[in-house]
């Protein structure tokens, strides 16, 4: 309970959003002179597009579209294209593993991001890209990375993982547990985190090979990877799990009142899209050790 604030998105969202602000003004006024709100409007309508065939083909949800819109465009103006194509690749690759996953994972709703989950997978990324927009040091594009190749390994690992033969062990009692359940890992999947990770620190490597680098880009693979496990133990142990009574059956997602439902173990406000900002989070901490260290 006394972590609750550090997580609580509308408190996450009022300290970050005047940064984001301010930044956002501040690039846009540097790209008056350079005839860059081309640029600007050109990805506005690009991605408006973009991102409503991604609504129709139910990647998305409609406040999921609009959300990620907004988060494009102030990144764009903070950054420019280098930080944009990080995200794109981040979205598209990770939407498309999320369309292809086992046929025995049926496709459901719940595979559509809604507005709190773009911004739990996107928030930090946003956060750093706002900073940079005040403050454009060198290092903030790294922390970026990091940041997102966090999201990415956790994605690929999740979607990769649903492939496995072998099942999950949970990564904290090694006990075997069901497909899809929190906290549990498998080689497959972990490989997939790993994979993802490098691919999106190899994006930033190939927008930016000076800022980069071999050693930075190896650094983010790392990174990234270390932010899915950080994901994965605290689904394992902190994740709130829920009992509905009726049937005595474990679920993750908190149920309607109707159905009777106790918390079973873990934070009743720590769910899924809080470990996912946890996991993003811990990724640019880790980035930002690593360009201090």
């Amino acid at each position: 309970m006394p972590l609750y604030p550090v997580f609580s998105f509308p408190l996450i969202i009022g300290l970050v959003l005047p940064s984001w602000v301010l930044g956002l003004l501040s690039r846009f006024i540097q790209y008056l002179p350079s005839g860059e709100p081309a640029s600007a409007v050109m990805w506005a309508t690009g991605s408006a597009l973009i991102l409503a065939a991604a609504a129709w083909l139910r990647a998305l949800t409609v406040g999921g579209m609009f959300g990620a819109w907004i988060m494009g465009m102030l990144i764009f103006l903070a950054g420019g294209w280098i930080w944009m194509w990080p995200m794109i690749a981040f979205f598209i690759l990770s939407s498309a593993l999320t369309r292809i996953k086992h046929p025995s994972t049926r496709l459901t709703d719940t595979d559509q991001r809604n507005l709190v989950q773009v911004f739990a997978n996107g928030g930090i990324p946003l956060t750093v890209a706002g900073a940079y927009g005040i403050w454009p040091l060198d290092g903030l594009y790294l922390i970026f990375l990091a940041a997102l190749a966090g999201s990415t390994a956790d994605t690929w690992g999740t979607e990769i993982g649903s492939w496995s033969r072998s099942q999950p062990r949970d990564i904290v009692t090694w006990q075997l547990v069901e497909h899809g359940t929190s906290g549990g890992v498998t080689l497959l999947g972990a490989t997939g985190s790993l994979v993802g990770a490098a691919a999106l620190g190899g994006v930033g490597y190939g927008l930016q090979p000076a800022g980069v680098g071999l050693s930075g880009w190896l650094a983010i693979t790392l990174i990234g990877f270390l932010a899915a496990l950080v994901d994965s133990l605290l689904g394992a142990t902190l994740q709130a799990r829920y009992r509905i009574i009726a049937t005595n059956e474990i679920t993750e997602d908190r149920p309607a009142d109707s159905q009777r439902a106790v918390l079973h173990r873990g934070w009743g406000w720590l769910d899924n899209n809080r470990v996912n900002l946890a996991c993003s989070l811990s990724g640019a901490a880790l980035g930002w050790l690593w360009l201090i260290g």
